[in-house]
């Protein structure tokens, strides 16, 4: 947790603070328990230190945030990745701490300084190799880890004016470039509770933290465009998001690249092909060409995969639902990603485009069809006379069918299930969905017993089911 007691009190007393956990994205101070996130642009999101501290101590954030504005008097130094594991820092960084010898800590991750000065930025550009200089639009992930105890903010124009020369004149200042409908700003970010919910996948957070051990930085673009069109960004927002990574992680001429007219463009639209423009179907670890949906009630939903692989999800109902469609998916041998099971609902309305409804014929024609062959594949079927036969006729599992002389039909579910998994090909078929079958064909469930008084469940038809008349053999 950061020291509070070492950021200095002139800081304090101004309301430009914000909060922060263990990733840089700034939350709203008045939200802790939501993790609102705060904008570097947007007042309405800053707090005062007090309240701050407040939520800093009493929700386990990390620490506070100080967002500059252009009508302070004060400007960022950040130099960034200057201290070795050994605490060892870089002789240039250290010849620049000397040179503002104003407040200085060291950043949250340990291997970087901030400095803060009183003075104004004397040009446009922000960032050189791992200098970087904001007086605006920018916040620091304060510490108060203070480094070589300089805790105070000092005047420091004319040492600013000769650091942005050294290190960044001599160049033109980059500004917003307009192609097409994108504009490609050197200070853009992407959307901070887009890019929040984004990096909460390990891998997406690797490449963002440029810790993916990618070859080059044009692959960690490429990731992280994938990632952001997975996510249903819009290209600015991703063009946004690849400018600010090259910013954070790239040299100058990096940044320069990623301002230039065609690399962007083509990368998202090479990341685009590369999802098949699929947006959230790219988060399937396969690819449906096909939905097939047999019948209109109770219809049975199938997934043919672009190796001509089909795949029963069950009735609609199961199809729809994330925890029934992923079992669905396992049964198959295939994995279901977490991240594709949470958006799981906006993948099916994806998937609708891809729908065609196989005309069949009605469930209940369908369970007629396979009752019908079910109860002709018996040569014969024991007649009961009176109730008292039931439990001679089924008792221990000797029959699975019988017929009593008002046209009843009597079945055991279990064995007309196995007759309908094996022999109707239907989809889908188990205990449940036979009961439901017989239900619309006017069964209904029975539980006698025999004569020791054991209950026998079975399923029995209306009067008249089978004529009497239609050949059955007692």
């Amino acid at each position: 947790m950061a020291n509070l007691d070492n950021i200095p009190a002139e800081l304090q007393g101004l309301k430009q603070w914000v909060i922060y956990r263990n990733i840089k994205i700034p939350i709203d101070a008045k939200k802790p328990l939501s993790g609102g996130h705060a904008s570097t642009t947007d007042p309405a999101t800053w707090s005062s230190f007090e309240k701050a501290r407040e939520a800093i101590e009493n929700h386990n954030y990390r620490g506070p945030g100080f967002v500059f504005t252009e009508n302070d008097p004060y400007c960022g130094i950040d130099l960034d990745d200057v201290i070795d594991d050994d605490g060892h820092i870089d002789p240039e960084a250290q010849a620049i701490i000397d040179k503002m010898d104003s407040y200085t800590e060291v950043s949250q991750s340990g291997h970087g300084i901030h400095i803060i000065v009183r003075a104004k930025k004397p040009g446009g550009r922000c960032r050189k190799d791992n200098v970087e200089v904001y007086e605006k639009g920018r916040y620091f992930a304060l510490t108060g880890n203070l480094w070589q105890d300089r805790g105070v903010i000092e005047d420091r124009q004319a040492e600013l004016d000769t650091l942005y020369e050294e290190v960044l004149g001599g160049q033109p200042d980059a500004e917003p470039v307009a192609v097409d409908d994108l504009v490609f700003d050197p200070d853009a970010n992407p959307p901070p509770d887009k890019l929040a919910e984004l990096i909460e996948d390990d891998e997406v957070r690797k490449v963002w933290e440029h810790k993916a051990r990618l070859s080059s930085i044009s692959d960690y673009d490429w990731h992280l465009a994938l990632a952001a069109i997975e996510a249903g960004w819009e290209n600015q927002e991703i063009a946004d998001l690849i400018i600010a990574f090259r910013r954070q992680h790239g040299k100058a001429d990096d940044l320069a690249k990623a301002l230039r007219k065609d690399y962007i463009p083509r990368t998202i639209a090479r990341a685009k092909q590369d999802t098949g423009g699929a947006g959230v179907l790219a988060l399937l670890p396969f690819k449906v060409v096909k939905v097939l949906q047999y019948g209109e009630q109770d219809a049975e939903i199938w997934l043919v995969l672009d190796n001509g692989k089909e795949i029963s999800m069950g009735t609609t109902d199961r199809y729809v639902s994330p925890r029934l469609a992923q079992a669905r998916l396992v049964e198959s041998q295939l994995g279901l990603p977490s991240k594709a099971l949470k958006r799981w609902n906006e993948i099916v309305l994806a998937l609708q485009p891809l729908m065609k409804i196989v005309e069949t014929t009605s469930r209940e024609d369908d369970a007629m069809a396979w009752l019908y062959d079910y109860v002709s594949s018996h040569v014969s079927i024991p007649r009961i006379e009176r109730d008292g036969d039931i439990g001679e006729i089924f008792g221990e599992g000797r029959c699975s069918m019988a017929l009593d002389k008002e046209g009843r039909l009597y079945l055991r579910l279990p064995d007309a299930t196995k007759y309908a998994k094996f022999h109707t090909g239907m989809p889908n078929v188990n205990t449940r969905a036979i009961a439901r079958d017989l239900v619309r064909l006017g069964f209904e469930k029975r539980k006698p017993r025999d004569k020791e008084g054991k209950q026998i469940r079975l399923w029995v038809s209306q009067a008249g089911f089978i004529d009497d008349n239609e050949g059955v053999d007692a």
